[in-house]
């Protein structure tokens, strides 16, 4: 992988951020202020359920980083096929790996400072990690990887299927998210929907945000099946987005895009 090119491509996308503001709000407006709405929720949530209307909190805020930076990602894809700059790029002798490298660190970089801001904004209306500063980490650094994977996957999809499967940059994380049990315990949903849920990239990280929330103890089987599902999502997602980059060079879907 060339450092030099993966660079270009992000100081690249930094001045295309730059021309197009309306990005810039989607990446905090949304997020934002659905956190406001849940954090006046637990404000006003009677005094025996404060705890759930914090939970409720927490989650909404790892949810909302989770899509920024998925989204973002695939978005940035999304502007390269509609304009029809990405001949451009792939004349430069960008690869694969490297164009979805760039457009991951791009999408981390915007990210993480919404994450922060959310977590700001939460904190603000009386969340709390209760000292619980390696369990949240380690939730962060789960759906920063799952949300990465998912990302993947998706560039992956529109390689194959064509730049009108582009919707899924902004909506395929609300089916995973709601498969997740993002409010509850799997074990509360029917058994079959219990087993799809453990698949999901971010059943433990949510499951890990709720306990934090709570202030109760965060067991180490939670993180380390949390790491080892987002990990698989990314390992499997990676090489299905090579291969799908490189049938449509060979197809010439990319040309079509």
């Amino acid at each position: 992988m060339n450092m030099g090119r993966l660079l270009f491509l992000v100081r690249r996308d930094l001045k295309i951020l730059r021309r197009v503001k309306w990005r810039v709000m989607e990446m905090l407006y949304f997020p934002v202020t659905t956190v406001i709405i849940w954090g006046l929720f637990a404000r006003a949530a009677p005094r025996d359920a404060v705890a759930v209307a914090l939970a409720i909190l927490a989650v909404n805020v790892f949810w909302n980083f989770a899509y920024a930076a998925q989204s973002t990602t695939n978005m940035q894809i999304n502007e390269d096929l509609w304009s029809g700059s990405i001949r451009q790029v792939l004349m430069t002798g960008v690869t694969g790996g490297e164009y979805i490298a760039a457009r991951i660190v791009f999408a981390l970089m915007m990210s993480v400072p919404v994450g922060a801001v959310l977590m700001a904004v939460a904190w603000g209306f009386g969340f709390t990690v209760h000292g619980m500063y390696l369990a949240s980490a380690a939730s962060i650094a789960i759906t920063t990887l799952a949300s990465v994977g998912l990302a993947v996957l998706v560039a992956a999809a529109v390689f194959t299927l064509g730049k009108e499967y582009s919707f899924l940059a902004w909506t395929v994380i609300q089916i995973f998210v709601m498969l997740s049990a993002p409010f509850y315990a799997p074990e509360a949903l029917p058994a079959w929907m219990e087993y799809v849920s453990r698949a999901m990239p971010f059943t433990d990280a949510f499951a890990v945000a709720r306990l934090v929330a709570a202030g109760a103890p965060v067991e180490g089987i939670l993180l380390r099946r949390g790491f080892l599902v987002a990990g698989l999502y990314v390992a499997a997602s990676m090489p299905l987005y090579l291969l799908a980059f490189r049938r449509a060079r060979v197809t010439g879907m990319l040309a079509r895009l």
